[in-house]
């Protein structure tokens, strides 16, 4: 691959996706047509983008960026779009959602829930348009059957791409001591699908929280655990995974910069959405002469050179 651009996490704020790309395609030309009024996105072939997760929630547009990005994976094969701790949340509350639906009690319940309580309840407001009752319109396009829901559950647990002679290695938060080398990694996957398929879980909190492969510990809300070990630790973990760099979100750098850690971890989650303090929109950029940070409209920072 000779570009691969990764974008973190968004939180429902539309206009940094809108000016992410619309810079990006201007600086680096990574599609051969950019039109998004109709979410057509096609990527050049030698291109790839990775959407880190955590698309929805405390902005105003999750839904929308969600459409968005579904198309683009749709249509592209070199679109990568990742599970984030929000969209996990989100399919945990479902099942209380229901109850609420079903029971027909007022909406405002649902800001009790877990994902209602971290900036869920203005996602289940974007269900409202055109409806009485946006808990009905949410449950019905979140179920999974539905194209929505169908293809939530279908995001994966990470992305691992060659660039030049690099191997780079996306996901959410971080990479947990429970994946210690390549063969876990490639078999935390195939679990992971197996798991999202199945159906047998009666509360959702169990499967889409409490299961060891989406719990507290694991690649969606891993913190400080992993990017703060020694460097030589880091390095040791990465070279069993036969990775050369880690591309992670989840934890927002308030100064609005990419966190560049050792040279290993590169954490790009600059707290676009408002709610944290709608820093300038940035991107990752992986060529095969480096690493660089591009901000918005047209800034770039090296971070590293190969």
């Amino acid at each position: 691959m000779e570009t691969v651009v990764a974008i973190g996490d968004l939180h429902g704020h539309y206009p940094a996706l809108e000016k992410l790309l619309t810079g990006l395609q201007n600086k680096y030309a990574l599609f051969s047509e950019l039109d998004l009024s109709n979410n057509t996105l096609p990527l050049r072939n030698d291109a790839s983008l990775v959407f880190l997760g955590d698309y929805i929630d405390r902005g105003t547009q999750g839904r929308k960026i969600l459409e968005l990005v579904m198309a683009a994976e749709q249509s592209n094969q070199n679109v990568h779009a990742l599970m984030g701790n929000h969209e996990l949340m989100l399919l945990a509350a479902l099942g209380d959602a229901r109850k609420i639906r079903d029971k027909n009690m007022p909406d405002e319940f649902y800001g009790v829930t877990p994902h209602g309580q971290n900036g869920g309840f203005q996602f289940l407001k974007e269900f409202g348009i055109g409806h009485d009752r946006p808990i009905d319109s949410f449950c019905t396009n979140l179920h999974r059957d539905a194209q929505l829901g169908s293809w939530l559950r279908s995001l994966d647990p990470y992305a691992k791409i060659q660039v030049g002679e690099k191997n780079l290695f996306f996901c959410h938060a971080g990479i947990p001591t429970s994946i210690p080398d390549k063969e876990a990694m490639y078999a935390f996957r195939d679990d992971f699908s197996a798991h999202m398929k199945q159906d047998s879980y009666t509360l959702h909190e169990d499967k889409y929280l409490r299961h060891p492969l989406v719990g507290k510990e694991g690649l969606f809300w891993i913190r400080e655990k992993f990017f703060h070990k020694p460097r030589l630790e880091l390095e040791a973990h990465l070279r069993d995974l036969k990775v050369d760099h880690v591309v992670i979100g989840h934890t927002p750098q308030m100064n609005g910069k990419i966190l560049n850690v050792h040279n290993l971890i590169f954490n790009i989650d600059v707290a676009m959405c408002p709610a944290y303090g709608e820093n300038t929109p940035a991107a990752l950029v992986v060529r095969k002469e480096g690493i660089t940070g591009f901000y918005v409209p047209d800034v770039e920072e090296k971070l590293l050179d190969f």
